[in-house]
């Protein structure tokens, strides 16, 4: 029988003298943790340092988070994706200032409450933050579980999300559960990792199933991924003199309140001739073969379950004939710059003239 104290204890030992030095680990306001977390969900390490950085520096604190523009968060979290993730922290942001008086609900339960936030990080902020003894289960901690203890069961599944919790809770024992938790993290993270891991290195291999069994490229047993699905994005690029349309994108899809340029999609790949027979052109009342100007290369951006083939159509009219339509807006082209775009926008606009965010 495997005495989980010991390896608990081997575990953070291992961690207090290998643990990375990471901004977030410096503190334990749980504004902050709060934004590292949400940060890393999706996003690589390395990546996510200065975006954490930028963030603080913009939003040093809940109400600040609360009160400020939404454009202004968007620009700043521009280029880490999902989106939804700086919305939803708004959202919690007001919650928190409304249903908590601004101060950080100190209990696993309240901290679930908040938009955006699910199990893990609740249990990464009561942990780290308020010493509450709640294990953290993400993509890291499922396979050090699976692999250490020769879990088959498949990840992905909420009936067996309860598995991993409890082997993690009696891993945990009597342990600062924040240290645990950053600890059996920071294994899968640097360690455990999902392709050639450093077994041979690691803290606790001398009891680690997948080693002994030679299971390590099986577990964890991952559920098939859904089809990745292709959308294809026909984008008017439509300038007159120094300004060009744009248009905020506030329907429930991807990159919601960010800026794009007008848009049709379409089921399949067009050129400029099958466009312009689309009512959605005629619909403008601005846009002809008169005035265009060139097509550019297919741009292809993956998301998670879909895939992006994006064509950017140039138009250039006189600066005296571009009028307000409804749903567009008028900007300065070099204002571009101060708005929230997605990262496939950001590609072309450097592409086409010559400067980024």
């Amino acid at each position: 029988m495997i005495d989980f104290k010991k390896i608990a204890d081997i575990l953070i030992h291992w961690y207090n003298f290998n643990k990375r030095d990471l901004p977030w680990r410096k503190t334990d306001d749980p504004y902050k943790i709060w934004v590292s977390e949400i940060i890393l969900q999706q996003t690589r390490v390395n990546q996510g340092i200065n975006y954490y950085i930028h963030f603080i520096e913009k939003f040093p604190d809940i109400q600040t988070l609360a009160n400020a523009e939404t454009n202004d968060i968007m620009k700043i979290w521009q280029g880490l994706g999902y989106y939804s993730r700086a919305r939803n922290m708004q959202i919690a942001a007001i919650q928190i200032m409304h249903d908590f008086g601004g101060e950080f609900p100190k209990e696993y339960l309240n901290i679930l409450r908040l938009k955006g936030i699910g199990n893990y990080t609740a249990a990464a902020i009561a942990s780290i933050a308020f010493n509450e003894p709640v294990p953290v289960i993400d993509g890291n901690v499922y396979r050090v579980l699976a692999r250490f203890n020769g879990i088959f069961s498949p990840i992905g599944f909420k009936r067996n999300y309860l598995i991993f919790f409890s082997i993690a809770e009696s891993m945990m024992g009597n342990h600062l559960p924040g240290t645990f938790n950053q600890a059996i993290m920071e294994l899968g993270a640097v360690i455990c990792t999902p392709r050639k891991p450093h077994c041979s290195i690691c803290p606790i291999n001398k009891k680690c199933y997948a080693r002994i069994k030679g299971k390590i490229d099986v577990l964890p047993v991952k559920i098939q991924k859904a089809k990745t699905s292709k959308r294809y994005f026909n984008y008017l690029v439509i300038t007159g003199g120094s300004k060009i349309f744009v248009k905020k994108r506030i329907e429930n899809d991807i990159w919601k309140l960010l800026y794009d340029f007008p848009l049709i999609e379409t089921d399949m790949e067009f050129d400029i001739e099958m466009l312009l027979k689309l009512p959605e052109i005629k619909n403008t009342g601005i846009v002809n073969k008169k005035y265009y100007v060139y097509c550019s290369e297919t741009y292809i951006h993956k998301l998670t379950h879909q895939t992006i083939l994006a064509k950017f159509f140039r138009f250039e009219l006189r600066k005296k004939q571009l009028k307000n339509v409804v749903e567009f807006e008028i900007i300065e082209i070099f204002n571009l710059r101060k708005i929230p775009l997605p990262r496939l926008m950001e590609k072309f606009i450097k592409n086409e003239f010559g400067f980024t965010k």
